[in-house]
């Protein structure tokens, strides 16, 4: 999963951004229109929102929904809206918005932290904000983790974490408020979402300064394509991708 964090997800993000970015699915007349799709937004977008599609469901309600859609449709034809059902009913889950939230819609979602502490360094309130691209209005439901991780012994160490679902402009987390302050916050901690992150400037320092320390490669490899995206938008002088 490191690899796809940091190669695909990467390739994908800076694809979504540009002006020729469209909604995953299309409309597919024949093979050329195949070879012409095949790209960061089909293949590597697609498979991002593969991987939230089965944290949003869970993974076993994922495999047993897998399990019904393959034993009522084999050796036969069958649409999207087949596996949703199957996957609905094993998981609860209302998945026809969702599915065209991100399958029928173009641009990635930008998500940050919002939080108070107190004077004892405990967190009093937490929420993580959603933003869009304006010419890109649409804000989706995300299933994500939210890690914090501290420097110990010259090691960044995920210490807490919880996942949980957000939707809109504003999600508050109760879960986080009573809980110290980390050296380090990271939205989408697990990788499970699709979406660009913004750092707090406390964890933004943290990821300056310690970004080979962490001893979970996953969250060195999220974190480092975001320093590297950043990096290199700065150096072409433009807009960093993660404001």
């Amino acid at each position: 999963m490191d690899y796809f964090t940091s190669h695909e997800k990467s390739w994908a993000y800076r694809e979504d951004q540009m002006p020729s970015t469209h909604p995953v699915v299309a409309n597919i007349r024949d093979l050329e229109d195949v070879q012409v799709n095949f790209d960061a937004i089909t293949y590597a977008k697609g498979g991002s929102v593969l991987r939230q599609l089965v944290a949003w469901v869970g993974q076993e309600n994922f495999m047993k929904g897998l399990a019904s859609y393959f034993k009522k449709h084999a050796f036969g034809n069958a649409e999207l809206v087949d596996l949703l059902t199957e996957l609905e009913l094993t998981s609860g889950r209302e998945l026809r918005d969702w599915s065209k939230l991100w399958l029928e819609t173009s641009g990635v979602n930008t998500l940050r932290a919002e939080l108070t502490e107190d004077a004892d360094g405990n967190i009093s309130s937490f929420s993580v904000l959603q933003s869009n691209h304006p010419d890109y209005p649409t804000l989706r439901p995300h299933r994500l983790g939210i890690g914090y991780y501290n420097n110990q012994n010259g090691k960044l160490v995920r210490t807490h974490r919880v996942e949980i679902d957000i939707d809109g402009a504003k999600t508050e987390v109760p879960e986080l408020v009573g809980t110290a302050r980390p050296d380090l916050i990271l939205l989408n901690d697990g990788d499970l979402a699709y979406a660009k992150l913004r750092l707090d400037e406390r964890s933004w320092q943290t990821t300056l300064d310690h970004l080979a320390d962490f001893t979970d490669s996953q969250a060195r490899a999220l974190l480092g394509v975001l320093h590297g995206i950043q990096q290199e938008m700065l150096k072409q002088n433009q807009r960093t991708l993660f404001t």
